[in-house]
């Protein structure tokens, strides 16, 4: 191996590690948001009910919430079994591997 190779190695592993740490963090931020947001909804939700102001049938919420859960889960999966086959080197197996990780 000579200098030259090594060196398109290291920059394109180190590339892959920064933009890495940049999805990771993007992404955990807007985790957060939207989990604000949820919370702030059902929040809201839960007083009117308490005020009496609206009825919520909680089997049809839970069913609901259950089927858009699993709905999120499976098109996350098959997106990110898609760019996997289109991105190549260190940044699909450190995406990939942080996304399956958590």
């Amino acid at each position: 191996m000579s200098l030259e190779n090594i060196s398109s190695t290291l920059f394109t592993a180190s590339c892959g590690g920064v933009m890495e740490l940049i999805i990771d963090n993007a992404r955990k931020k807007l985790m957060k948001i939207l989990a604000l947001i949820a919370s702030i909804f059902f929040g809201a939700l839960i007083y009117l009910q308490s005020q009496s102001i609206i009825a919520i049938n909680s089997d049809i919420l839970q069913f609901l919430l259950g089927h858009s859960i699993r709905f999120i889960s499976n098109s996350t999966s098959s997106t990110l079994g898609s760019i996997g086959l289109l991105l190549t080197g260190g940044l699909s197996a450190g995406l990939l591997l942080r996304f399956t990780k958590g």
